[in-house]
């Protein structure tokens, strides 16, 4: 476990664009960024992009779901932006630590520019989650290795991935080689959990305000504790 303390007195809050590369059809994502400041109409500017929906998971064993959730009004998981009513839409801008449906009309690089958000996630007691990782970009881990403190949870996890066009019986598709599967940055997998866990890597992440370090001359320090969830060390 580490500590660190920041006590510079002046620092520029940082923006980043995040970018999904698109399929045509349905894509699931998972946001690292935290664009609140926009709305989606907005940030999709003409990109071929028909609909985004939220995936809103009630952290209840009543509410608990044993197959990937359609995209549907009446489903109260989900929330939803549709291109053709955008203003009466019910969702309208996009939060950090969130995974979403997007259907693209046409294959396109979508880049969201907003505000990086510390990773963190509570899976659901049981049944399906949609969920993202904070992993590296280049070279991510396989699916095997990247769950696998988790009581050996990489051996036996049911995935399943979106591949681009229409829903149906294959798509989501289950991933069937966790060993070679990767756990790629910004796309979000429904992954079944059989109890309780937090898990979200093998760094636990705690901050003294998970809104971000406000600066300036009322804050002296910053605590950031660093916990190694493994049973290895890890640099």
């Amino acid at each position: 476990m580490g500590l660190l303390t920041v006590g510079s007195p002046w620092c520029l809050g940082q923006w980043q664009t995040q970018t999904f590369a698109l399929k045509q059809g349905w894509n699931a994502i998972y946001t690292h960024v935290d664009a609140k400041h926009t709305t989606i109409e907005q940030l999709v500017q003409g990109d071929g992009i028909e609909e985004v929906w939220m995936w809103r998971p009630k952290l209840s064993t009543m509410q608990y779901i044993q197959s990937p959730d359609q995209p549907l009004d009446t489903v109260s998981r989900w929330t939803s932006w549709i291109s053709s009513n955008a203003d009466g839409s019910s969702l309208q801008r996009l939060i950090g630590n969130a995974a979403y449906l997007v259907k693209a009309g046409q294959a396109v690089n979508w880049g969201i520019k907003g505000k990086p958000v510390p990773p963190r996630y509570q899976w659901t007691s049981t049944g399906l989650n949609l969920i993202g990782f904070s992993t590296k970009s280049a070279s991510p881990p396989v699916f095997s290795n990247f769950l696998n403190p988790v009581n050996g949870f990489g051996a036996g996890a049911q995935i399943f991935s979106y591949n681009g066009g229409d829903l149906g019986t294959t798509n989501p598709a289950q991933l069937f080689t966790l060993n070679t599967s990767t756990v790629n940055r910004g796309q979000a997998y429904w992954i079944r959990a059989t109890g309780y866990n937090r898990y979200y890597g093998p760094f636990e992440l705690g901050l003294q305000d998970w809104s971000g370090v406000h600066f300036g001359d009322s804050l002296s320090s910053y605590k950031v504790v660093l916990k190694n969830t493994t049973k290895s060390d890890l640099t």
